[in-house]
């Protein structure tokens, strides 16, 4: 059997104890009456909309201690808790996935869990329960850097009909008041791709942008902009993994006829970047403040005649960003539904798709490999712990030469395989003859493409061992998959 611990682009975090959470609700209720607020909505997202923010980042883990990947919700202050007669302050909203760990996660002295079925949206079920229960008048904290450009207009939307008073913030204020949240620094390079990869280049994808932003908007007088890391990837051709199960890097990029602005904040400025050559006019490189970026493009709007066209997809962009265009842009108009490069990310080339089956096959290896070993380890009568197998999985895509995990390695024995979303398996939880594992993992290569592969095995050497319930669940899952 392989082992190792790590893979070459992981990242390594000091051990720190868990999160203390009536503590960060203690600092958060300060905070809200140095304010004037009644509630704060916190969401698990950085500035970048990421769904894998690091938890020292993630003020939904530092207000709950539930650490799943989505689910967000609304602090409430001590008063207005007991208005609502709450136990908890914080009030936590989880989908289907989520149930069970967000039940292990939390306690009721701290957290209230709301849980919807997949059916229904995130926002479709915070917003009823605002709905339903704020009273009116009450003032909402918004991070705008966290929340994302079609929930703060839903929120304007809602807060008018319930004459809530929306009190935004985009300057780190919150970050400030969470002492327990540290932020992410990061100093990894942005590496160029080949263009065998994917069968692209930052040149070619910021022609072909240009091109369909020209078209839609009619004119060539623009800013597009966009602060989503993987918007970033696409258009640089490049990968970076800035963060924990993320090859891409983090960002903001602006894009006008004449330039792009590649923006790296304060979480990765010092992240070296080598600009591919010929286009070193083209493309140019700010590190820090945000406003040090929004001056250089409105340098270089001052070329046109008139104001440009800010424009952005709603739905890959937080609130914050187009807040401070408006302000670098006064009376430029708007168009938040410029949703092109999706549409270009989506159009995958021969050589994306090439790569793409190459990164499966190699996880098809070593997902195999490693069923392998467990299916001895039935066999043989050995010990199989929940961790020897998600250190065995590691190990092969190691083997095969992956650079980093697409998330945190599941692997499940018995009742714990019904945790949707289990991710810290344990040493102590030993395969028993006739049980289900579920090993769910997946890996990103040299192209940087993520994987993601979903196996259910019996612990056994015979159907025999398989009990009449788990073959007709099995039966049933994959009856559904079929479907």
């Amino acid at each position: 059997m392989r082992t190792q611990s790590t893979l070459p682009m992981m990242h390594n975090f000091a051990k720190k104890n868990r999160v203390d959470v009536i503590s960060a609700e203690n600092q958060l209720e300060h905070w809200c009456h140095e304010n004037a607020i009644d509630a704060v909505l916190v969401t698990a997202q950085d500035a970048f909309l990421s769904e894998y923010t690091p938890l020292m980042a993630n003020h939904r883990y530092a207000v709950s201690g539930f650490s799943g990947s989505t689910g967000d919700g609304i602090f409430l202050t001590r008063s207005l808790a007991d208005t609502l007669s709450s136990p908890g302050r914080f009030q936590l909203f989880v989908d289907g996935r989520y149930h069970l760990q967000a039940d292990h996660e939390t306690t009721l002295e701290t957290v209230t869990v709301h849980k919807f079925g997949l059916a229904t949206g995130m926002d479709e079920s915070l917003f009823a329960w605002m709905r339903n229960h704020f009273p009116a008048g009450a003032r909402l904290a918004v991070d705008l850097q966290r929340v994302g450009w079609n929930r703060w207009k839903a929120l304007e939307h809602l807060a008018k009909e319930k004459s809530l008073q929306l009190k935004a913030f985009a300057m780190g204020e919150i970050d400030a008041a969470l002492t327990c949240v540290d932020g992410w620094i990061v100093n990894r390079p942005v590496e160029t791709l080949p263009e065998s990869f994917t069968g692209r280049s930052p040149a070619k994808n910021l022609a072909d942008l240009r091109i369909a932003i020209g078209k839609t908007l009619g004119h060539s007088n623009y800013v597009y902009a966009t602060c989503m890391s993987d918007d970033a990837a696409w258009i640089l051709n490049a990968r970076a993994y800035h963060l924990p199960q993320l090859s891409s890097m983090l960002a903001n990029i602006f894009i006008t006829p004449e330039t792009c602005v590649v923006h790296f904040p304060k979480e990765s400025e010092n992240c070296a970047y080598v600009v591919p050559q010929g286009l070193e006019k083209d493309i140019q490189v700010v590190r820090g403040p945000l406003a040090e970026a929004l001056a250089v493009i409105k340098k270089s709007a001052k070329t046109q005649t008139s104001q440009p066209m800010v424009c952005f997809s709603s739905r890959a962009m937080n609130a914050a960003l187009p807040k401070s265009l408006g302000e670098t842009f006064a009376g430029a108009n708007f168009r938040d539904d410029i949703h092109i490069l999706e549409q270009l990310r989506a159009c995958k080339t021969p050589e994306e798709l090439d790569s793409i089956r190459r990164s499966f096959l190699r996880s098809s290896r070593a997902i195999a490999r490693t069923l392998r070993h467990a299916k001895s380890c039935a066999r043989n009568k050995t010990q199989l712990s929940e961790l020897a197998l998600a250190d065995t999985i590691m190990a092969e895509y190691g083997a095969e030469g992956a650079r980093e995990l697409s998330f945190k390695t599941i692997s499940g024995f018995a009742e714990n395989g019904a945790v949707i979303h289990y991710s810290n398996p344990s040493q102590s939880k030993i395969a028993d003859k006739g049980q289900l594992l579920l090993l769910d993992s997946g890996a990103y290569y040299e192209e940087g493409f993520a994987t993601d592969c979903t196996r259910v095995v019996l612990f056994g050497n015979s159907p025999a061992d398989a009990s009449t319930w788990q073959k007709e669940i099995y039966t049933l899952t994959l009856k559904a998959c079929l479907a």
